[in-house]
């Protein structure tokens, strides 16, 4: 029945590259990357990746009783941004957040949409490089 297998603890299996992450789960620092995370309740956890030089990444997962998750997680190299060229105006968001001058977003490839005051959207992918990136917009 549905209802006993819930009961069952589930097992969460987690890996980085690189290894060496600090798995929190739930807020709860569990260990460091490669780790196994036994006896945790059937349901949704937020698990946390923290290594120092890299982005902090965070995701929430549905844990199954009886059955072992997989987390499996490239640790972004941070990069912070800036965009020349801006309309007036224009709302633009990278990666789905708001920009800000001199943000901080994952290294690696990034949606840029820019909102014109007008109500027109160009949507691009842009490729965010570790450290410094400076972007002139057409």
């Amino acid at each position: 029945p549905p209802q006993l297998i819930s009961r069952l603890p589930a097992q969460l299996s987690v890996s980085t590259i690189p290894a060496g992450a600090e798995v929190y789960v739930d807020g709860v620092l569990r260990g460091r990357s490669p780790l196994m995370v036994k006896e945790l309740s059937a349901g949704v956890h937020l698990v946390r990746l923290v290594k120092t030089g890299y982005m902090d990444m965070s995701e929430q997962v549905v844990l199954i009783g009886g059955q072992v998750v997989r987390v499996a997680n490239p640790l972004p190299k941070p990069a912070s941004l800036e965009l020349s060229g801006l309309p007036a105006g224009a709302a633009v968001t990278i990666g789905g957040a708001p920009y800000r001058a001199g943000m901080l977003v994952p290294s690696g490839p990034l949606e840029l949409v820019v909102r014109a005051a007008e109500g027109t959207e160009r949507r691009s992918v842009i490729t965010a490089h570790p450290g410094s990136n400076t972007y002139a917009l057409p």
